[in-house]
């Protein structure tokens, strides 16, 4: 039988072959290495979490809870190994304590592989004598490299122009919470790089008539929530170009009966809340005929009242208004 190197045994090989086979030997433990460390590292991200923090919930790719993890439920090394090889995605629930989230707590959110919501309770983290968060521009640098990021709600922060050119940048935001934060003038302009948000709340905010300009450049949006700031009939006029608005809250702002004209434009919206604005019920009565099937809640709210600010949850004015709910799209 002939053979193909004459001389040679089937156990010698060249030297190129040699240093072939050892190349590819060193990469595969390289890569094996990279990984083990990767998921060891989201290991104890997870365990922090749900140590100290709050809780947090591995996504399938429609959205679905696949695995959650409560305060206190330790994360399997399978449990990560699982979620890493089905490629699910991270919803991380923040605590409901804005003093115990700061920047080191945002270093965490890098170890997950992929991070798509990060969020807190606005309606117990903003209750009287609550402190705010200390999270600073650090922390948010940290959440701008998360490029996946669909959900951001951060409320009772303070952001300086810096800071918000800084969330700007996360082009992949699609819901974004900013309730009672302090907005440093004019710095709202960087939230009109995020054409793809759908989801806005600055409730409680600093926000003013000349801010709305920006806003209107959020083409996308479909809820927006403006309770409680200065916004004005001037601000809803500059709002007149989202016309994709379902759900609009403008309670406790100046809007007067002038800007029914205005809102009149809104024609999609299912929800709209006036309750202790400066429209007369009047006046709110003709939106009625213009709403798609939705609903106008008109009601001042009692003084010192709690009020639920998140678009996403049931909407509640006071005890007597329980009963009724309204979400966006």
């Amino acid at each position: 039988m002939a053979t193909l190197w004459p001389g040679r045994r089937w156990t010698q090989f060249s030297l190129r072959t040699l240093l072939t086979g050892v190349g590819i030997f060193c990469l595969v433990c390289g890569l094996s290495s990279h990984l083990l460390h990767s998921v060891e590292r989201e290991l104890r991200a997870c365990r922090e979490v749900t140590t100290r923090l709050g809780s947090l919930c591995y996504l399938d790719g429609a959205g679905e809870a696949r695995m959650a993890f409560p305060p206190g439920r330790e994360v399997g090394f399978r449990d990560v190994v699982k979620a890493r090889v089905n490629r699910w995605s991270c919803d991380v629930a923040l605590p409901n304590y804005p003093d115990r989230v700061g920047d080191a707590e945002m270093r965490l959110l890098p170890a997950f592989a992929r991070v798509v919501r990060v969020r807190a309770d606005p309606l117990r983290m903003l209750e009287a004598g609550r402190p705010r968060s200390r999270i600073t521009s650090d922390g948010l640098k940290t959440l701008s490299t998360l490029k996946e990021l669909d959900t951001l709600h951060l409320p009772g922060i303070t952001l300086s122009d810096a800071d918000l050119e800084l969330l700007g940048n996360i082009n992949s935001l699609r819901d974004l919470d900013l309730s009672e934060a302090f907005l440093y003038h004019d710095a709202v302009r960087h939230l009109g790089n995020l054409d793809r948000l759908r989801r806005l709340s600055l409730a409680g905010t600093n926000l003013s008539d000349p801010d709305c300009i920006h806003l209107a450049q959020l083409k996308a949006l479909t809820a927006l929530d403006l309770f409680s700031t200065a916004i004005s009939t001037a601000g809803i006029k500059r709002l007149a170009s989202l016309t994709n608005l379902t759900w609009l809250d403008l309670s406790g702002t100046e809007v007067d009966d002038e800007g029914i004209q205005y809102l009149k434009q809104f024609r999609k919206l299912t929800y709209l809340g006036l309750g202790s604005s400066r429209v007369t019920p009047k006046r709110a009565a003709i939106l009625e005929s213009y709403l798609s099937a939705g609903v106008l809640e008109y009601k001042s709210l009692p003084e010192g009242s709690v009020v639920r600010r998140r678009f996403t949850t049931t909407r509640t004015t006071d005890a007597d208004s329980a009963g009724k709910t309204a979400s966006p799209d």
